[in-house]
């Protein structure tokens, strides 16, 4: 199994704010996103890319919905290219097809940008 820690080809160490969430998002997809339904979704949070094991997650199918041709797409990608997935509460909000395809090849560890709560900024202790 490759380290992906090791790989990190360039992938910000963290998505800061919704808006950065639903880019890192519309970016990766296929299909038409809604920016403005992700950002309401994620106000207040931010994500920051960590090292997950695969097999602990659970996939949203109401969000990533199985599709045979994007899923044959991202089995052609190289692994040690394939994108950081969304994951939150351990569901994967986005990256659904990558996170099958990468497990199917025996890598069951892979950097995912997990959703957290942001800091408050400005405030002191």
């Amino acid at each position: 199994m490759l380290d992906p820690q090791a790989l990190q080809p360039g992938f910000p160490p963290s998505l800061d704010d919704p808006v950065e969430i639903a880019a890192w998002v519309e970016t990766l997809s296929p299909y038409e996103v809604d920016a403005e339904r992700i950002e309401e979704m994620f106000t207040g949070c931010r994500a920051v890319l960590r090292s997950v094991d695969l097999t602990t997650l659970s996939i949203n199918e109401d969000i990533n919905i199985p599709d045979a041709h994007r899923q044959s797409e991202c089995d052609r990608l190289p692994i040690e290219t394939t994108p950081p997935i969304l994951v939150e509460e351990g569901k994967i909000i986005d990256g659904g097809h990558r996170c099958r395809s990468l497990i199917a090849r025996g890598q069951h560890v892979w950097l995912a940008y997990v959703i957290e709560d942001a800091p408050l900024m400005g405030l002191t202790p």
